[in-house]
């Protein structure tokens, strides 16, 4: 899914030939990207991308003590099924979020 929309053109393309709305393609690569960072599959993901974390850059410039408390925040408001990140799994998330390759363009 990646690989399939690294650009607005090939997620155009996408979208255009299966017929998958085209903001859900974004969200599915958004989801795809941040998926190179260890630990956040599944429900992380979800977590960090509908708490406002939905691109690598947005990790890449937070502080992880803040993005702790905005992910606590948004379970703790919306009931979402999963516990905020430990610490140590926030810094790393800050951690490589800042030196991963950017592979997909806005």
């Amino acid at each position: 899914m990646l690989y399939a929309g690294l650009n607005k053109q090939k997620r155009k393309e996408l979208s255009r030939n299966t017929g998958i709305p085209l903001e859900n393609v974004l969200e599915l690569v958004k989801l795809s990207d941040q998926a190179r960072i260890g630990g956040h599959k599944k429900v992380r993901a979800r977590l960090y991308h509908e708490a406002g974390f939905d691109t690598i850059d947005k990790m890449a410039v937070c502080d992880s003590e803040e993005m702790r408390k905005i992910l606590a925040d948004y379970i703790k408001k919306t009931g979402f099924k999963s516990i905020p990140p430990t610490p140590g799994e926030a810094q790393n998330t800050v951690t490589m979020a800042k030196y991963l390759k950017r592979l997909v363009q806005y």
